[in-house]
């Protein structure tokens, strides 16, 4: 009898351990649960966090960058037009110099009439209307028979062998009197200095007859569209 209650007892204890045992399991395996799903949910939060970082670092670049390229392109407008109205200008005294009586005269005369007092004249004609233009370097007037007139010559050196040919008036006559733009002089002058210079050419027309008497070409300092874009800097 003894050995019956002693046997009940165990099979009592063994179930309760058991059920013990499953507890503690059952405890451990939410506590892994538990562990195993605020692992997943703080890598969710990770790439979440990663991605909104990467997203903002985009979007803020191509924002940069779009600004960069709207300044640039309002930078390059405003030269542009400065530009343009500038070079306007410049054409419009440009044919004020080639109707100036004085120069005309010279450009017209017979060559055994040409002297210095009459190339004074003319240098004085096209200096006293330079006088309300800023930063024109030189204007310089050929004649048909080459003969020349400048109003800053001695700045100069002259590719002789061009300007005895025919080749860079013929490119000038051909705009039949419209002003055309190039750079020093074409290639017939330049500076000693070699500082560029923008030239505005025109052929030159008789105002009766319409025969063509001879050339201009009037040269303006870098430094005036140097001066644009520097303003153009310290403005933005």
């Amino acid at each position: 009898m003894v050995s019956f209650y002693r046997t009940v007892i165990d099979i009592f204890t063994f179930q309760q351990g058991k059920k013990m045992i499953d507890q503690i399991g059952d405890k451990n395996k939410k506590t892994t649960l538990s562990s195993s799903f605020r692992s997943t949910l703080i890598g969710i939060v990770m790439i979440v966090f990663v991605s909104f970082l990467i997203s903002t670092y985009i979007i803020t670049e191509k924002e940069r960058r779009a600004y960069v390229a709207r300044e640039s392109e309002s930078v390059i407008k405003a030269l542009s037009n400065n530009i343009s109205s500038d070079l306007k200008n410049y054409m419009d005294v440009s044919r004020l110099v080639i109707t100036d009586r004085r120069l005309v005269t010279f450009l017209k005369a017979d060559i055994s009439a040409v002297d210095d007092n009459m190339t004074n004249d003319a240098r004085y004609g096209m200096m006293d209307i330079l006088n309300a233009a800023e930063g024109v370097d030189s204007v310089m007037a050929f004649r048909e028979d080459k003969k020349m007139v400048s109003t800053n010559r001695i700045s100069y050196k002259y590719d002789q062998d061009l300007m005895n040919s025919g080749e860079w008036r013929e490119a000038i006559y051909s705009n039949e009197g419209r002003a055309t733009v190039t750079l020093n002089c074409g290639g017939v002058a330049r500076r000693i200095d070699d500082k560029p210079l923008v030239t505005i050419e025109r052929s030159i027309n008789d105002i009766n007859s319409q025969k063509r008497i001879g050339i201009m070409m009037m040269n303006i300092s870098s430094n005036v569209f140097q001066d644009m874009l520097n303003k153009l800097r310290y403005d933005n």
